[in-house]
């Protein structure tokens, strides 16, 4: 089932704060890759506590994403790298 991807501003400002091109093109054809039901071959876990989030390991990147499946929308919310990704601010 196809879902519409959607950035929030804050996933936008991640995305240009990685490191290198590379990374930021491997993210985004990860992110491209996320249907219903999720693929095997894509590493992702869901948010405990939650219903809608989750995550998806790109390397040693980490991408906090939620499906809203009502809307066929799947919002990235969250880029970083793994060091820093789990750190509440």
């Amino acid at each position: 089932m196809k879902y519409n991807h959607m950035y929030s501003r804050n996933a936008r400002r991640d995305l240009l704060r990685l490191a290198s091109d590379i990374d930021r093109k491997k993210v985004i054809k990860k992110t491209e890759k996320l249907t219903l039901p999720f693929p095997n071959e894509l590493h992702i876990k869901h948010i405990r506590g939650s219903i809608t989030y989750y995550r998806l390991r790109v390397g040693r990147m980490r991408v906090l994403f939620e499906v809203l499946k009502k809307k066929k929308e799947i919002w990235i919310l969250k880029i970083g790298y793994r060091q820093n990704f789990y750190r509440i601010h």
